[in-house]
């Protein structure tokens, strides 16, 4: 929630892309890793195999890209990711 209450003031205060680029920044320096190592972690190797696949084709398709779309499509994963990655760590 203090992540994206931050992401909401930098929003509000420098505009969308401001916003925006909190939040890569936040994915890339915090999140990315520590899924990663939560992932080590529990031994859930299919899951880091993947993360690691998106990360690369990630980082592949944005050397050909300057602007960053966020779509419907991309918000439902990142809702579909939110989801699983809570149901794991309360054992649903």
């Amino acid at each position: 929630i203090a992540v994206h209450s931050l992401a909401g003031l930098a929003t509000m205060m420098g505009g969308a892309q401001l916003g925006l680029e909190f939040m890569l920044a936040y994915l890339t320096l915090v999140h990315t890793p520590m899924h990663y190592l939560r992932c080590w972690q529990q031994r859930r190797w299919l899951a880091l195999a993947l993360a690691a696949l998106t990360t690369c084709i990630a980082l592949h398709l944005a050397r050909f890209t300057d602007v960053v779309l966020i779509g419907h499509a991309l918000q439902r994963i990142v809702v579909a990711h939110v989801w699983t990655e809570w149901s794991i760590a309360n054992k649903l």
